[in-house]
């Protein structure tokens, strides 16, 4: 059942992939930085936004008894071919109560898949539904049609293209880092790349999440590769340091986690990561690195805490705060990504109060869904 708005995604797709295919200067002074979503972020803020109603679910309609409703539980985005795919079980009635029974001449159960593109606008991702597929719960196709289809098209549709992923609190969150960096020239040229962050156009549905791309402006002394040069005492200084401010920054966000998912199995592999990092920065203090930049040390360490904690989200131990924990991961990917793409200012911003990053954890101003 196809609508008509597909607009000019497929055209667009082969672009698209060719400008993500890595972090690449796109203009004079500005860096664009792959950033991937999971889908378990995308599951999470939907289920927030939408599925609201007793056990999880989304209640789409109600008539004037008992015996007429349609409503969705269990959402869940993957991809289909170049699009990004909702699946969700859905539950239709259109019955009659009459002694004390349902008289259905329309009742429906099974998957409702919604094909979608994504687009971006400001700092949120959105969807257009271009097409609706119903499934029987053995996934063999179904057919709804007439007032059926109507109701389920004009009560799901108008949901979903409202609903929208605001990144703005993750990198709000990054944001915040500025005031902590250092007020050296460099520093400077660091807090207003932080204030150029945007989102590029595209969005690229993948196997574990869409990939978005993320945008900043940055001066020639942080996009040009680093010259080795010798390195002074005051450098390696502020070198220790700032190891020192990504190991706390990884503590901080374990202690924050263990608040929210008490749990001892988690919490054994959560310390297990703090104190490699600890052990990692004390290793690494009399070894700074040319480029001055800390964080590609404790790579390995983030890769851990991010995996501990989406293996939680997705087996629910995070309850009603799974969105938020998933947004800190996020806004630490971003950090991380852009890292990779600009040591120097990965190095700034190793230089500033990391553990901000861990204090909004749980927090419901960590994350938000439109």
């Amino acid at each position: 059942m196809r609508f008509n708005h597909r607009g000019t995604w497929r055209l667009a797709a082969a672009s698209v992939l060719l400008a993500l295919l890595g972090a690449t200067p796109v203009g004079a002074g500005e860096l664009e930085v792959p950033l991937d979503l999971g889908y378990l972020i995308l599951n999470a803020a939907i289920a927030q936004r939408l599925y609201t109603g007793p056990g999880g679910r989304a209640e789409f309609f109600r008539g004037s008894d008992e015996c007429q409703y349609f409503y969705a539980e269990n959402p869940r985005f993957g991809r289909h071919d170049s699009q990004l795919e909702l699946n969700t079980d859905g539950d239709l009635s259109l019955g009659l109560a009459l002694g004390g029974s349902c008289v259905s001449p329309i009742s429906w159960k099974g998957i409702i898949q919604a094909e979608t593109e994504p687009r971006i606008e400001g700092l949120a991702l959105r969807l257009r539904v271009a097409d609706l597929n119903f499934y029987n719960p053995d996934h063999t196709k179904s057919e709804i049609a007439g007032r059926a289809f109507d109701l389920v098209k004009g009560n799901l549709i108008p949901r979903l293209e409202a609903f929208s992923y605001d990144l703005s609190p993750a990198m709000a969150e990054l944001n915040s880092l500025a005031a902590s960096i250092p007020s050296t020239a460099q520093g400077e040229q660091a807090r207003t790349a932080l204030q150029s962050l945007r989102l590029g156009p595209a969005v690229v549905p993948e196997d574990d999440g869409v990939r978005v791309t993320l945008r900043l402006a940055l001066p020639d002394s942080l996009m040009a590769a680093h010259t080795p040069a010798p390195i002074t005492s005051a450098q390696a200084a502020a070198w220790r340091m700032a190891a020192e401010n990504v190991a706390n920054f990884l503590a901080g966000a374990a202690a924050q986690i263990r608040t929210i998912i008490p749990d001892r199995q988690l919490a054994g592999e959560l310390g297990a990561v703090v104190d490699d990092s600890r052990r990692r920065a004390a290793q690494a203090a009399a070894q700074p690195p040319s480029n001055l930049d800390p964080l590609p040390v404790f790579h390995d360490d983030w890769d851990r805490l991010r995996t501990i904690v989406q293996r939680a989200a997705s087996q629910n131990h995070a309850g009603d705060q799974t969105l938020e924990l998933l947004s800190f991961v996020t806004a630490g990917d971003a950090l991380f990504a852009i890292d990779g793409e600009s040591p120097a200012l990965g190095s700034c911003l190793s230089s500033a109060a990391l553990d901000e990053l861990s204090r909004g954890i749980g927090s419901p101003a960590a994350a938000r869904s439109d």
